[in-house]
């Protein structure tokens, strides 16, 4: 994918919009460094209660937002299971992920346990954290994120869990934005642009119109010999 797609696609998000404001450049520096993944459908990225690591940005295909919602217990016993799957029964490194599977060529849905009986095949998430199998259920379906869609945004922001499992509806190119290398351009911005304030005249409380950059966006970081 070129820088340039990536960072149209960036720009285009309200969420980068805003944070263009305080840390110009952050879009066409991310987009240097993001990574492309490409999945199939039915590869879940990650699973409700996750730790959160990164956030995704739809670049081709769809996928699909679900989630168990907390309900107060019945008085009467049901026999559906609406909790999401104990990732403590699964070790997600015993597994590939379907993607892998797919593009291995092999498409078995089911896998032998050591009774020799068959059980459905179990995958791992894209980010290596949980596991799933086509029986998995995911709670009720919160939206469905297309083109541009941006979602797992949280992670840049905070340590949180995931709130919500993400399944891809159909083969998807997705933008990876990792958390640490998000943080570390925010760092970096934010100290050539203070450097600036502090040793060009008239940086410093420059009073900028609504929307004009600010003049470090120009500045560009190069090592010469």
């Amino acid at each position: 994918l070129a820088t340039r797609r990536a960072t149209e696609l960036l720009r285009g998000l309200p969420y980068f919009q805003k944070l263009e404001e305080t840390s110009p450049g952050v879009s066409a520096q991310l987009a240097a460094g993001v990574t492309l993944r490409v999945e199939v459908a039915g590869q879940v990225i990650f699973r409700q209660d996750d730790p959160s690591t990164a956030c995704y940005i739809i670049a081709r295909g769809a996928a699909g937002a679900f989630q168990h919602v907390a309900k107060k217990k019945s008085r009467r016993r049901s026999n559906t299971k609406t909790e999401p799957t104990p990732r403590a029964q699964h070790d997600p490194r015993a597994h590939l992920t379907l993607t892998q599977v797919v593009q291995g060529r092999s498409v078995s849905s089911t896998s032998q346990t050591n009774d020799g009986d068959e059980e459905l095949r179990r995958f791992t998430t894209s980010e290596g954290l949980s596991t799933f199998t086509e029986a998995s259920v995911f709670g009720d379906e919160l939206e469905r994120l297309g083109l541009g869609a941006m979602f797992g945004e949280q992670a840049l922001k905070s340590n949180d869990l995931r709130h919500a499992t993400v399944k891809c509806l159909e083969e998807c190119e997705l933008l990876v934005v990792g958390r640490a290398e998000f943080r570390q351009i925010q760092h970096d911005l934010a100290e050539k642009t203070a450097f600036l304030d502090a040793h060009v005249p008239g940086f410093h409380n420059l009073d900028l119109p609504e929307g004009v950059k600010h003049p470090s966006t120009v500045f560009v970081k190069q090592r010469f010999p």
